[in-house]
């Protein structure tokens, strides 16, 4: 499946609004509903949306604390990565985990109530694994920019 100019414009359409219903995405690409509606779910069949999803605010839900964190590896065997990203899919707070190039092995993103939440997990759940060497933890002050939609051009 390619991603022609009206696929691209699908896309872009949807990452602004996953609420807008199909007939509207119809008027939008100059298409008729069912013809979207076909191209939306080939999308999806082909894994270029991956699902939809509310986004919701950290902080009225209870989040206050966000941060980074970055985690080196004292051991880089497939087994402990393996069993790195077995720990990390069992921790809720841990909102992202990519594996990275440079000096750290894992870049985290972690969203907690408080700074003690954040030490007690720290404390119980990341640093008490083997294979961690190193752990440094930035704490996010404020967002000035949060995207989530893909340019396609």
């Amino acid at each position: 499946m390619t991603l022609d100019k009206t696929n691209r414009k699908i896309l872009t359409l949807l990452q602004q609004s996953g609420r807008m219903t199909n007939q509207e995405l119809a008027e939008k690409v100059g298409l008729s509903p069912a013809t979207t509606l076909e191209r939306v779910k080939k999308l999806e069949k082909n894994g270029f949306i991956e699902g939809f999803r509310a986004l919701l605010n950290a902080d009225k839900v209870g989040k206050h604390l966000l941060a980074f964190v970055a985690v080196s590896m004292s051991s880089h065997t497939s087994a402990s990565m393996a069993q790195f990203k077995v720990v990390m899919d069992e921790i809720p707070e841990v909102m992202e985990c990519h594996h990275v190039a440079g000096n750290d092995d894992y870049l985290l993103k972690i969203a907690v109530k408080d700074v003690a939440s954040y030490e007690h997990l720290l404390v119980t759940r990341i640093t008490p694994l083997p294979f961690i060497a190193r752990v440094r933890t930035t704490f996010i002050l404020s967002t000035l920019k949060y995207g989530t939609a893909f340019t396609l051009d």
